[in-house]
């Protein structure tokens, strides 16, 4: 007897069965998503056509009949292009009633483009003169004026105040609306929330960030077509939307009566997996100013437990894209002492495109030192400016100034200060035009340092100023000029609090070669000055020159020419064959004597 086997699909059917499903569902799934952007684009165009709505208060009735004097209507000028519903009237910003009630208004409150129309108020209003009035229409544009204003008539032209309040479902908060810039792949945050009026063009992928309140009696639930479109007034053409992203594992978002939550906004398309993400969306990198639309869909949740379906459309004026700022920082000096009172000053300047920008804050950091503040505000020609000094250390410190997602940097090295004073000759006569050249060198780190302000004291004679300016090569130079009397002058130099000294010796006995150096068979040109303890020329004197050798054996002794009416003496020593070594010169005159002079034979 045969045997009958189960019979089941093969593996052929069994795949073309799975194709044929699988492109079912992604054909409802095109479907669906096409559906709802084209619901999205109709919604966005009339909401565009209606933007143009405006309203103006134009009267106010009264009513005393009970003794108490109450505003009856309040008379409502449709100077737009299309009909409007009154949804809202406020008294000093504070939210009264929805006139469109029937138990308020049994006709409603609709008025006709061009018209004007009577807006009767529920009874106990009190009139206040000095109160205003706000009507707001059913998407949002609304109109105040004072109440004593309008009951006269509204004499003159009224203020027109046109805001967006957006009245629905959904009430958007208008001070909490950000953006920040997100990874491209994963759609992660990179940057801190940052208001979303404006944002810099070319900035790259980014999310946005909206705030809004269940104001209705039901529960919504809005679902991941959901979206946030920007539309350029002008160019470019194309409108981008982003779509939400729901709360983890979940393609809806629920917002309970009276609660305030936060929308996000990331993706070029609806979500339709819970755990694949779509693409991430990139701003503008043109400049353009946009209306951004957002768009709800999801349902009601009815008190009776059952669900409607849920639209709401809110346009509003909202963001620029505009050129990224440039910010150029620099600082002067680029390099400053440790451990004294310098400054380096930081400059930034802010523009765009080419432009300064005015009152802009810039924020300020240092990985070094400190700085005098850590923001500034920009002034006319663009130009923020802090102070930064050095730590007690040397180091290089990045200075960066920063104006939300835009920052530059620049950087200033912290090194060590040397100050160093040299003078030339050491040894002057007194009372003689001889002088002595002071040389200081100020240093930062290994590095000359050009722009100090070095200042220079004497505790004898005179110098020819009392500061100078540092060149290319670090060096400041003055003079000094002996006084009346020998005495030794101590020479300050001074940068900042940076100090160093040199001796300078007046001398009433003063000699000097020719030259430092000679050979074996040159002649040595001796000469020198000779002053009395006054410092007065002594004339007619013979001053005994004896020359050493380095091991204090006298070599050569002579006597000069007697001096002149200058005190000046002179003495030309020939040598011959004169063993090298260094030579140095002791000069007597009576009690004056010198011995600092030298000069070597090689």
């Amino acid at each position: 007897m045969k045997k009958l086997g189960n019979k089941g699909i093969s593996t052929v059917a069994g795949a073309v069965l799975f194709i044929i499903l699988v492109f079912v569902l992604q054909t409802v799934l095109f479907l669906t998503v096409y559906r709802y952007n084209s619901s999205v684009q109709e919604a966005i165009k009339t909401e565009n056509e209606r933007i143009q709505e405006k309203i103006v208060l134009s009267s106010l009735r009264t009513d005393n009949s009970t003794g108490v004097e109450n505003i009856h209507a309040l008379q409502v000028n449709n100077t737009g292009a299309i009909t409007v519903r009154i949804r809202a009237i406020y008294i000093d910003n504070q939210f009264l009633c929805d006139p469109s009630a029937k138990s308020i208004n049994p006709d409603d409150t609709y008025v006709n483009p061009k018209e004007t129309s009577w807006v009767l108020m529920p009874s106990g209003v009190k009139y206040n003169k000095d109160s205003t009035i706000t009507a707001a229409t059913e998407r949002g544009t609304k109109s105040t004026d004072l109440e004593g204003r309008l009951k006269q008539g509204g004499e003159g032209r009224p203020p027109y105040e046109s805001h967006k309040f957006y009245l629905g479902p959904l009430m958007l908060d208008f001070t909490k609306f950000y953006y920040a810039e997100v990874y491209p792949q994963t759609a992660a945050l990179t940057s801190e929330w940052r208001p979303g009026w404006s944002i810099s063009a070319g900035t790259g992928t980014i999310a946005w960030n909206i705030t809004v309140k269940n104001i209705d009696d039901r529960n919504i639930t809005i679902n991941q077509f959901s979206s946030f479109t920007l539309w350029p007034n002008d160019e470019p053409s194309s409108r981008r939307p982003w779509y939400i992203e729901p709360p983890p594992n979940s393609l809806t978002q629920r917002i309970n009566v009276n609660e305030t939550a936060e929308i996000i906004y990331k993706w070029t398309t609806p979500k339709t997996n819970q755990t694949k993400n779509p693409n991430t969306q990139s701003i503008y990198t043109t400049e353009c100013r946009c209306r951004t639309i957002l768009t709800f869909f999801g349902i009601f949740h009815e008190l009776d437990g059952t669900t409607k379906p849920y639209g709401q459309t809110i346009p509003f004026e909202a963001v620029l894209v505009e050129k990224a700022p440039i910010i150029q920082v620099t600082a002067w000096p680029t390099v400053i002492a440790t451990n004294v009172q310098m400054a380096s000053t930081i400059t930034a300047v802010m523009k765009i495109g080419g432009n300064p920008v005015v009152g802009a804050n810039l924020t300020f950091t240092t990985s070094a030192g400190s700085l005098s503040a850590s923001w500034a505000i920009t002034d006319a020609t663009g130009t923020a400016r802090v102070y930064l000094t050095a730590g007690a250390l040397p180091a290089t410190a990045i200075v960066t100034a920063t104006w939300k997602a835009i920052s530059s940097s620049t950087t200033v090295s912290f090194e060590t200060a040397t100050i160093q004073v040299t003078a030339s000759p050491a040894v002057i006569a007194t009372n003689s035009t001889m002088n002595s050249t002071i040389t200081t060198v100020v240093k930062l780190g290994a590095n000359p340092y050009a722009g100090a302000n070095v200042a220079f004291t004497t505790t004898a004679g005179s110098l020819s100023a009392q500061s100078a300016i540092t060149d290319v090569n670090g060096i400041a130079k003055v003079y000094l000029t002996a006084g009346m009397l020998p005495e030794n002058a101590t020479v300050t130099a001074t940068w900042i609090t940076i100090t160093d000294s040199e001796i300078v010796r007046f001398t009433n006995l003063y000699v000097i070669t020719d030259r430092q150096s000679y050979a074996r068979n040159d002649t040595v040109k001796i000469s020198g000055l000779l002053r009395n303890v006054n410092g007065m020329p002594i004339q007619g004197a013979v001053i005994s020159i004896n020359i050493a050798a380095s091991n204090g054996t006298i070599i050569w002794s002579v006597n000069t020419n007697p001096t002149d009416s200058d005190g000046l003496f002179t003495y030309d020593l020939q040598l011959i064959d004169a063993t090298p070594d260094t030579y140095t010169i002791l000069a007597t005159y009576q009690a004056y004597e010198e011995r600092y002079c030298s000069f070597v034979v090689s």
